[in-house]
């Protein structure tokens, strides 16, 4: 009898002491450290801040880890720019500043990928989403917030891209409208587009029109002290013909010296016609021969009509339509016609493509 209740109790110690070495494995477990403690589908959840600054000469692309509200405001203040976390915000993360320039292109980082930290070495993949046409520089700030113990300080920062949701060149969209100003004297200038629900990029942005102060030597400079050499945009154009009855026809190795000549008449100057040339030559070179139109100012008002106070005195606006072409076809020749150039003087120029 004894025996038996010996044996029950030796049992009972046995069963207890295995159940306490099994919970103690199960929570070490629990307890090692992950090696990639952020995983991509939380990642996707983060909520990354974003604004665009305005980098003095002195300052430059850089990354830093915020830990703290006051080591955020210090950099806001060294940037110039307004605040957009709270004291709250840093209560259970820190934030990876990061400071890039991209070509707009990139028109904005649509989120994070991936976002791997070991040892305090941190890997950065984002998606970005892409325009199409001229691609200005800006520069960018992102706030991307980590948790304050999976990261307290940071050892090096890898920043990779990955291209998402990019758009084709749409041929029902006008690329590389670019406004140069030219005022007879130093004055402040509202520039606005009749149809803003079809635009698609601009730089710098869009916002109810553009305001900026504009010198005689074409320099525009914005709210922020940030200077210019024109005003960019492109959007959606439905107004033009796409009928080929006239025009002109253009051989590749022709290109250079048609644009020269054509955009000389149509009352570019110089460093214009070169910027157009730059942009859209490589485009025209893809083809052996291209059909070239060149938009009416009615087809480019009916499109987008510009409102620009004070009234200028002369407005040239060039929108070149084309269309790649295998063999040569026969069209009537486009009479072009050579503007007035007096005064306080807006040039625009874009193209599209007829494919």
């Amino acid at each position: 009898m004894k025996k038996n209740i010996l044996i029950g109790i030796i049992a009972i110690l046995v069963i207890t002491i295995i159940g306490i070495v099994v919970l103690v494995f199960l929570n070490q477990n629990d307890e090692e450290p992950n090696d990639n403690p952020t995983s991509n589908s939380s990642v996707q959840k983060l909520e990354i801040k974003y604004q665009q600054v305005s980098l003095n000469d002195t300052q430059e692309e850089k990354n830093k880890l915020l830990t703290s509200y006051e080591d955020y405001k210090q950099e806001m203040d060294l940037l110039n720019t307004k605040y957009i976390l709270t004291e709250k915000d840093f209560q259970n993360n820190n934030y990876i500043e990061l400071i890039i320039k991209m070509d707009h292109c990139h028109e904005n980082i649509d989120s994070v990928k991936s976002l791997d930290i070991n040892d305090n070495n941190v890997k950065i993949i984002f998606n970005l989403n892409t325009g199409c046409g001229v691609c200005p520089e800006e520069t960018d700030l992102y706030l991307i917030p980590v948790d304050k113990i999976k990261l307290s300080s940071i050892g090096e920062l890898v920043v990779d891209y990955n291209i998402s949701n990019k758009r084709q060149c749409d041929p029902n969209v006008s690329y590389k409208p670019i406004i140069y100003l030219y005022p007879t004297k130093d004055m402040n200038i509202s520039v606005k587009l009749s149809n803003p629900d079809n635009l698609t990029t601009t730089y710098p942005k869009y916002k109810d029109g553009w305001n900026v102060y504009a010198k005689k030597n074409g320099d525009l400079i914005d709210s922020n002290g940030r200077t210019y050499y024109a005003l960019y945009w492109e959007g959606l154009t439905y107004s033009v013909d796409n009928n080929i009855r006239e025009g002109f026809v253009v051989k590749r190795e022709d290109s250079i010296k048609f644009l020269e000549e054509k955009l000389s008449i149509l009352g570019l100057n110089e460093r214009e016609s070169n910027e157009f040339i730059m942009y859209w030559l490589p485009k025209l070179e893809q083809n052996k021969y291209n059909y070239i139109r060149f938009a009416t100012m009615k087809e480019i008002n009916n499109g987008n009509k510009l409102d620009i106070t004070p009234t200028p005195d002369s407005v040239i606006r060039i929108l070149m339509l084309y269309k790649p072409l295998e063999e040569k076809i026969e069209v009537e020749e486009q009479m072009l016609e050579t503007p007035s150039r007096t005064g306080f003087t807006v040039v625009e120029w874009g193209g599209v493509n007829l494919k």
